[in-house]
């Protein structure tokens, strides 16, 4: 496996621009709440703009904004559909929250993972 790095081998970021990026990412995945649907889709796109640039600690952090991204969109597109029928409302609501509490649990973590030039694991 030459040209990868095991989380068990990181080395901290050395870049503060590449550090800069991850937290702009995550703040932009979390400033959803505020700027639905904006802010997360830049998020996204500086993610993948970005992800290729950095070592191993950023990429871990870009990789880990796309999923949550794609997670949640997924997720909401379930929730909608469920939400069209009477007996989904009863799932569809729930559903949401959690998805909520997920996105923002993972935004969370990541930027004090990030602020502390940790890998997300």
């Amino acid at each position: 496996m030459s040209g990868t790095t095991s989380p068990e081998s990181y080395k901290p970021a050395e870049s503060s621009e590449g550090k800069t990026f991850v937290l702009i990412a995550w703040g932009l995945l979390l400033g959803g709440w505020v700027l639905m649907p904006f802010a997360p889709i830049a998020g996204l796109i500086v993610s993948y703009l970005q992800m290729d640039k950095y070592s191993y600690v950023e990429r871990s952090h870009f990789k880990r904004v796309i999923g949550t991204f794609w997670l949640s969109v997924w997720g909401w597109v379930l929730c909608i559909l469920l939400y069209i029928t009477i007996a989904g409302i009863i799932i569809a609501i729930p559903l949401g929250i959690a998805i909520s509490i997920f996105v923002t649990y993972r935004g969370i973590k990541g930027l004090i993972r990030a602020s502390e030039s940790l890998p997300y694991i």
